[in-house]
């Protein structure tokens, strides 16, 4: 039987950093060693399970970028034929709060009718979430228009139209996470200067537009689910949005275009262009629009024949969008699913990404077990006879 020397440990690590967990058994024949995760995720050298951990033949465990959401308890398990032994483990995350790289404080002096953008870089770990706070109380989120005058964008970046004295005020840039928050303020100041009249001739010279927002890439949309391309332009006069389409849509006042609803039909190529008397400017969206019926690709052997107690892994994985619901239905008719994971009073544990785990096993779990993957597009299953000797 395996055994282990310590039975509990407690490990600290600051976030953003890689951690190495050993964990070192003895028996004959040698043991298998696997992990599980705080998330209760099932990991080992043979099933990785997670791009974020991964187990050395030695049994060490490797997170190679550890969160706050990685801490918690962390249980390895040393099997043979002959039995089993677990060591548990509690993974403490030190952690930051976020960090803003511009000043805290800045004044701003605007001069009318210009266009300004006022950055707000947070970094951090996990990664920040970053919103603006107007001196009017009004919330400006990522990727969100407000009055066709605001747009913040994704790194943070808040852009004003065309300002005037009326937007002169305290601007506060917020940056948070589960760790914490940092505050920016900007205090932007528009004045209307009076001047001494003089009689001009003015030729209007017009600016031809510019189209702020470009994706990098295709846009992937989930079929049902609505979908938004933003086309965010700036010239002199105000340019004109059109966009070039196919399908069911929306056009809003600030360019953004919305399909309702979008399925694998409004897949292709979408065209906006902004045009004014000085000239246009274009950009092409592509968007691939993704649904499929569910299949399984990692697939557990037809027949499993065991000793009483050996623990049992089943593999169970499928790809699909929307991504598939993995169940187990089980001898006795039970299913389980993600959202129970196992039966207080039996040996089955299900995990996240649809491994079922038999701890312990006994001559009264042999039987016919099914997988099954599903999603809004159809299924598809996988069975196995399992014998208990």
């Amino acid at each position: 039987m395996p055994s282990s020397l310590v039975k509990s440990k407690v490990i600290t690590v600051h976030s953003g950093k890689p951690v190495s967990v050993k964990c070192r058994a003895e028996g004959r024949p040698i043991p298998t060693i696997s992990w599980i995760l705080a998330n209760k995720t099932y990991v080992s050298e043979s099933f990785p399970g997670s791009k974020q951990a991964s187990v050395q033949p030695d049994g060490t465990l490797i997170i190679k970028e550890v969160t706050v959401y990685d801490r918690g308890l962390y249980t390895c398990m040393a099997s043979n034929p002959a039995g089993a032994d677990t060591l548990t483990v509690k993974l403490q995350v030190i952690v930051a709060p976020p960090v803003i790289l511009e000043e805290k404080r800045q004044h701003i002096a605007g001069i009318m009718g210009e266009s300004l953008k006022l950055p707000c870089t947070a970094k951090g770990n996990p990664h920040p979430s970053v919103h603006w706070v107007l001196f009017d109380g009004t919330v400006v989120k990522p990727l969100h228009f407000v009055n066709a005058k605001l747009f913040l964008f994704s790194n943070g970046t808040l852009y004003i139209r065309n300002i005037a004295p009326s937007d002169s005020g305290n601007y506060e840039c917020i940056a948070t996470s589960s760790t914490g928050s940092e505050r920016r303020v900007v205090n932007l100041t528009v004045e209307q200067r009076d001047t001494i009249p003089r009689i001009l001739i003015i030729l209007e010279v017009g600016q031809k537009p510019t189209i702020l927002t470009r994706s990098r890439g295709p846009i992937k949309s989930i079929s049902g689910e609505s979908l938004s391309l933003h086309c965010l332009a700036d010239g002199s006069p105000k340019p004109n949005i059109i966009w070039t389409i196919s399908g069911k849509y929306i056009l809003l006042e600030n360019g953004t275009l919305v399909i309702r609803e979008a399925t694998i039909h409004d897949r292709g190529n979408y065209l906006c262009k902004a045009q004014n008397n000085a000239g246009e400017s274009s950009i092409t969206v592509p968007v691939m629009t993704v649904a499929y019926p569910p299949r399984i690709t990692n697939r557990p052997p037809q027949s499993v024949r065991t000793m009483a107690g050996a623990a049992v892994q089943l593999n169970c994985m499928a790809l699909g969008i929307p991504k598939p619901e993995i169940t187990w239905e089980l001898p006795d008719h039970s299913v389980l699913s993600p959202a129970s994971k196992g039966r207080p009073s039996g040996s089955e544990l299900l995990h996240p990404q649809g491994t079922l785990i038999i701890q312990n096993p006994k001559s009264s779990d042999s039987g016919m077990y099914k997988c099954t993957a599903k999603n809004q597009f159809g299924s598809d299953f996988t069975i196995t006879y399992i014998q208990v000797v």
